[in-house]
């Protein structure tokens, strides 16, 4: 005998879709389902049958309207650079954002006990991920419409249900939720305010170029050892994070032995530190990549770990949820992988050695006491020519 299980979800924010011209676009069932036998597989709410990593259901996926929402972000250039080629044009084969009002999902087994294991958790699993391209910040956002036919519970409770989570270590690819913060305040659409929170909280926002500065300024740089005169500039909360722990980020490094990479008109600083600073690969905690550009020109990163171990790219531990007018950040524990691994860098064609960098230690970083230090360092900064102005960012829910 099967089982038949149906769900209807609203769709929080628009999804990136390569197949956006097609009628019913939306959240494909190929990458729903891994995504969610994975979830209910590592949380020890299933087991898979002998030899397999699959569960034994089918879901289809569909739309009861036709709405898209293709150009909800002037088209989505300068927020998606996957659209761009390398000339600066943009691809052919692009990717635009979708959204519906209705999208239902047809769950069916003849395990009557997946099924209702399957009600039970899934709003749960809904709070925790988004879908599509540029999941992590925020879009491809899903979430089940209130019901009686399954376990629903609201979007901020799932949430705080995400943080209890146990794990198994098994997949590698299921990582533990250890925090859910949420971003309040601010103005302008979402898009905006978590871009410029991430932009702040990673790399900093320089939204001027470089301006001439006396040798002077350049001389006594400690705290703000990259200030700039320019209009709007606020160091990265994660290099402020780590030069409070003796600790200087690869970003100053590459500038120090690639100084071709520095702007024409900006002053060449003369970098002085303090007795006991080390340098050490601290971006990567946030999301690794596999070059750093700089203008025409890349930096390559290279893990010098045996083949088999190396990493290439590394997805970001944090998460953006978005629910109306709220944002929410959940946190992982996926950077503690990266945990004292080393990279090369280099530079083509330059007359600057490559180097090596170590990422922080567990000693030395910890995800969740950086977002709380972010929190306080958010609240005493001029944020006004941002959308973060008034913004505050609050501890929900830890483990």
């Amino acid at each position: 005998m099967s089982y038949i299980f149906k769900i209807q979800l609203t769709q929080l924010t628009p999804l990136l879709h390569f197949q956006y011209g097609w009628p019913g676009a939306t959240l494909r069932a190929t990458e729903f389902k891994p995504k969610f036998d994975r979830f209910l597989i590592a949380n020890e709410f299933c087991s898979p049958n002998e030899g397999k990593k699959t569960l034994d259901y089918k879901v289809t996926i569909t739309v009861d309207d036709q709405l898209k929402e293709n150009n909800l972000y002037p088209p989505n250039k300068f927020l998606f650079f996957g659209n761009m080629g390398s000339d600066g044009q943009e691809k052919q084969d692009t990717k635009e954002l979708v959204k519906h009002k209705q999208i239902k999902l047809t769950f069916m087994s003849f395990n009557s006990k997946l099924i209702e294991t399957i009600k039970e958790k899934i709003c749960i699993f809904f709070a925790l991920h988004n879908f599509g391209t540029r999941q992590s910040k925020g879009y491809g956002g899903f979430y089940p419409v209130k019901s009686n036919d399954y376990n629903y519970i609201s979007f901020q409770n799932a949430l705080e249900q995400c943080v209890k989570l146990k794990v198994s270590k098994d997949d590698e690819r299921c990582n533990k939720c250890i925090a859910v913060f949420e971003l309040t305040g601010g103005k302008g659409g979402w898009e905006k305010r978590v871009v410029d929170f991430h932009k702040l909280l990673k790399a900093g926002i320089n939204n001027s170029r470089l301006q001439e500065t006396s040798n002077n300024e350049s001389d006594n740089r400690d705290m703000n050892e990259d200030s700039k005169d320019t209009k709007y500039y606020q160091k990265s909360l994660l290099c402020r994070y780590m030069i409070a722990k003796g600790i200087r980020w690869e970003k100053r490094k590459i500038k120090k032995t690639y100084p071709e990479l520095v702007k024409r008109d900006a002053v060449r600083v003369v970098y002085r530190d303090r007795p006991n600073d080390r340098t050490m690969f601290v971006r990567a905690l946030l999301g690794l990549t596999s070059q750093y550009k700089y203008g025409k020109k890349s930096v390559n990163v290279d893990d010098t770990a045996p083949e088999q171990d190396r990493i290439v790219r590394f997805r970001s531990p944090i998460t953006y949820k978005v629910n109306g007018n709220s944002i929410y950040i959940i946190c992982f524990n996926s950077y503690e992988s990266l945990f004292g691994k080393r990279f090369k860098f280099s530079l083509e064609e330059s007359s600057g050695e490559p180097f090596l960098l170590s990422v922080p230690n567990e000693k030395e970083f910890d995800l969740l006491d950086f977002m709380r230090e972010a929190g306080k360092m958010l609240e005493t900064l001029d944020l006004s020519l941002t959308a973060l102005h008034s913004a505050k960012l609050i501890l929900i829910k830890d483990s």
